[in-house]
């Protein structure tokens, strides 16, 4: 039935493989500043996904430039800048309301003074979130990763939204941690 044998049906079958089943690159978004509602309506783009979000939190970043002191609202800011300079975008929300309604005396949560160390030089973006929250004098910040943005809330909030029962995914406690 062949006469060459199986290798040259083998050889079709992976050059159709290799040709059919690529998946095209995606073009990373840009976000986009509309001058007023009638451009914003044309230039509305989805949110990202958790997943997108998920592996912004993997990526690593410069800490030169967090070293300086500067309060949480700028260092926010610095956070989404980067990503822009990278083509990706990172939306970022504060529940200034969970950190009121949980401490009504402490001070707002935007004039938090953060600074980073000079040591390490590079670290992934879920440990600099992690760093810039713990310097929230609260000891209670916590983020999400929903649909659309990370959420910079409490612990209370997080584990009233179902997120970790136990409080310790993607939640940061100052203190040593629990015993096994």
């Amino acid at each position: 039935m062949f006469r060459y044998g199986l290798a040259p049906v083998l050889v079709i079958l992976l050059a159709a493989t290799l040709h059919f089943g690529q998946t095209p690159i995606k073009k990373a978004r840009v976000p986009v500043v509309a001058k007023d509602k009638k451009h914003a309506a044309k230039s509305d783009k989805k949110d990202p996904t958790a997943r997108e979000l998920l592996r912004c939190l993997e990526e690593k970043i410069e800490v030169k430039p967090y070293q300086s002191g500067m309060t949480l609202k700028e260092v926010l800011k610095k956070f989404t800048e980067t990503f822009a300079a990278k083509g990706k975008e990172l939306p970022l929300f504060v529940d200034t309301q969970a950190f009121l309604e949980e401490n009504p005396d402490a001070p707002d949560v935007y004039d938090t003074l953060v600074k980073f160390l000079p040591v390490p030089r590079r670290m992934t973006f879920e440990r600099a979130l992690r760093v810039t929250l713990s310097k929230i004098r609260t000891d209670n910040a916590a983020f999400l990763v929903r649909r659309g943005c990370i959420e910079i809330t409490t612990l209370g909030e997080q584990r009233r939204a179902g997120f970790c029962k136990s409080g310790s995914w993607r939640t940061l406690r100052r203190g040593p941690w629990p015993k096994l």
